[in-house]
């Protein structure tokens, strides 16, 4: 996946651009569990962490639904703010004990 972003990367398109659903490649990636991709966007992309979709997801909302544990204990250890509501006004709670993921 991070050899297909580089690609798209490198015929000009922004590393912010969204897809249809207001998603940035940050947000399918958080999806996916690709965890070096994330921090490859992050790192390397300097993308923002919290960049909201047409539903108010950032990549945390993203990677908790997905049950995606690596990733989402990588966007909290690097500032990814967990009480940002989305679009419902629902926001995230993590049990930091085995990484529960529940949501309400």
């Amino acid at each position: 996946m991070q050899k297909a972003i580089e690609f798209v990367l490198e015929q000009g398109l922004s590393v912010n651009s969204k897809d249809y659903d207001g998603q940035t490649a940050l947000h399918v990636a958080a999806r996916l569990n690709r965890l070096k991709t994330v921090k490859h966007l992050f790192e390397v992309r300097h993308v923002s962490l919290n960049g909201r979709d047409v539903n108010g997801k950032t990549p945390l909302h993203i990677a908790v639904e997905n049950d995606c544990r690596e990733v989402v204990e990588y966007l909290l250890q690097h500032g990814a703010n967990s009480l940002i509501k989305n679009a419902i006004g629902c926001i995230l709670y993590i049990r930091q004990l085995g990484l529960t993921l529940l949501m309400w």
